[in-house]
């Protein structure tokens, strides 16, 4: 088994050691079964699926300007005589 140091408040200790006591059980198998339970709720990477953002469920209604431009503020050209006094 692998050996991981966790530093904790005094407080979370005490109710650490409250709750290990009340389980019967070590303070480090209640860490050890919280952490499992926090893995199994948590959904991974592969089976997690990314929410569209509004502009991917709207992109098919935005017309298309043919300029080819993505991003005006990624080329300075474009932003000659803006914000000059």
């Amino acid at each position: 088994m692998k050996t991981i140091t966790l530093k904790l408040h005094e407080t979370q200790d005490a109710e650490l050691e409250r709750a290990a006591k009340s389980e019967q059980v070590s303070k480090s198998e209640l860490i050890r079964r919280s952490v499992a339970e926090y893995l199994q709720k948590k959904p991974t990477s592969r089976s997690a699926k990314k929410k569209p953002s509004l502009h991917d469920k709207l992109k098919k209604y935005i017309p298309r300007t043919g300029t080819g431009i993505k991003d005006l503020s990624s080329n300075p050209k474009y932003l000659e005589g803006f914000g000059a006094d």
